[in-house]
């Protein structure tokens, strides 16, 4: 009745039980019903005495349903992980305190640390000094956490000392069940280097136009 890749775990144990080496034991297997579908089992042995012989009594407890739903559970997790992994856009997920509880891998992309780095941390970690309100982001911060969305501009640093401008969009929500601020950054740097070149030509223009020698 034993799924054939999984009869070893008993023959082994039968194996210790018969060389004394063991009095008991439990072991998940995988088993077929009469149908030959495949079920999933828990089977725990006791020694006992039966008219003065060694014997051994078993207990089979079916676990079909939940090996299933966990394996359901674990697959959406690693779907949802997949996919918050594929987005383009930092995304960082932060408890009550404001400290990152999740992010994904654009983040590390974007500053350079490693997850573990990131996790536990508030966003004074990744501000830039000097350039940032750290006292007016928690209160967004809480605005947003209270039920009420917020985006701004804001200015972070690299773990290599590089500074650079974000947009930055935070929504209310729920992780595994407790509310959480869900925060989307976008890096500027490229948008912020066009509109300085673009200001730059403004000002040329400008000057050209005010010193031409003729109307």
């Amino acid at each position: 009745m034993i799924y054939h890749e999984d009869r070893h775990k008993l023959i082994r144990l039968r194996g210790m039980w018969d060389n004394s080496e063991i009095d008991s034991f439990e072991v998940n297997v995988r088993a077929y019903t009469k149908q030959r579908r495949v079920i999933h089992v828990k089977v725990y042995g006791s020694k006992i005495m039966m008219q003065d012989n060694p014997a051994m009594i078993g207990v089979v407890v079916d676990q079909t349903k939940e090996v299933e739903a966990t394996q359901k559970y674990k697959t959406s997790v690693e779907s949802y992980k997949a996919l918050f992994d594929s987005i383009g856009d930092s995304i960082y997920i932060q408890n009550e305190e404001s400290a990152f509880i999740e992010v994904n891998e654009a983040v590390e992309k974007m500053y350079g640390y490693s997850k573990n780095e990131v996790l536990g941390q508030n966003p004074g970690f990744l501000s830039a000094p000097g350039k940032v309100d750290m006292e007016k982001t928690m209160e967004r911060f809480q605005k947003a956490y209270n039920g009420e969305p917020q985006r701004f501009e804001w200015w972070g640093k690299r773990k290599n000392g590089e500074i650079f401008p974000k947009e930055v969009h935070l929504n209310p929500g729920t992780y595994f069940g407790k509310n959480v601020v869900i925060t989307i950054a976008r890096d500027m740097s490229e948008q912020y280097e066009q509109q300085k070149v673009l200001r730059q030509n403004e000002l040329l223009f400008r000057q050209l136009f005010q010193n031409a020698p003729i109307g």
